[in-house]
């Protein structure tokens, strides 16, 4: 099985692991099932970026500084 990666996005944190979330052309598979569904994973804390540029070259990608919780 292949899966395809249309867009990826890095959650960045001071305090905890970097979340990378990876989009996919696969069909959602909770309701509204309107959507695409998406595979997340832990990456070290600060190597979100490089994780993603080293693994996945050439897939559009954008980072998002994680904000503390009030």
């Amino acid at each position: 099985m292949q899966i395809n990666i249309t867009k990826i996005s890095i959650v960045v944190s001071k305090h905890s692991t970097d979340r990378v979330y990876l989009q996919t052309e696969l069909p959602l598979g909770i309701w509204p099932y309107k959507d695409t569904a998406y595979l997340s994973m832990e990456v070290a804390k600060g190597k979100g970026v490089e994780y993603v540029s080293e693994n996945f070259p050439g897939v559009p990608c954008e980072v998002i500084e994680s904000t503390p919780s009030a």
